[in-house]
């Protein structure tokens, strides 16, 4: 996170030799990353799940601290082919909730779409170092799945 703002390198590969991967040039003058400069109110990412052509974003701290976590929609991200910046005040990024706020646990770290009622409606996240209430005894973990 820059000033306020985070950023998302976008980066292509390509196999030059075998074993050997390499950065194709995908900018007008043969850059071999685009930026991405995302409004997350102050947040940096920490996961992204991609649903067709929007990529949701785990936004949180970018270090070890306590804090709020929101998940975000980046509608159309794969249409957006230059660096550009991203703000709430486009249609393109859009905040679609807050998640729960435990002191001490329940970090959000992962994302991964989830089929509820109809294909990809659900959003389940994981948590690391998980609030001892989704802990069982036979090793299992619950999670929570939000609605999109």
């Amino acid at each position: 996170v820059l000033r306020g703002w985070a950023i998302i390198l976008e980066l292509e590969t390509e196999l030059t030799k075998p074993g050997l991967l390499s950065f194709k040039e995908i900018g007008d003058n043969g850059e071999k990353y685009k930026k991405h400069f995302l409004d997350l109110n102050g947040l940096g990412v920490r996961e992204l799940c991609l649903r067709g052509s929007d990529i949701i974003i785990l936004a949180g701290s970018t270090m070890d601290l306590e804090g709020e976590m929101q998940i975000f929609c980046w509608q159309d991200a794969l249409e957006n082919l230059d660096d550009l910046i991203h703000s709430q005040d486009n249609e393109d990024l859009v905040s679609l909730f807050d998640l729960p706020f435990t002191i001490g646990s329940d970090h959000a770290e992962g994302l991964a779409l989830y089929s509820y009622l109809t294909t990809d409606d659900s959003l389940m996240v994981f948590y690391d170092s998980p609030n001892q209430q989704r802990l069982r005894k036979d090793k299992q973990i619950f999670v929570d799945v939000f609605q999109l």
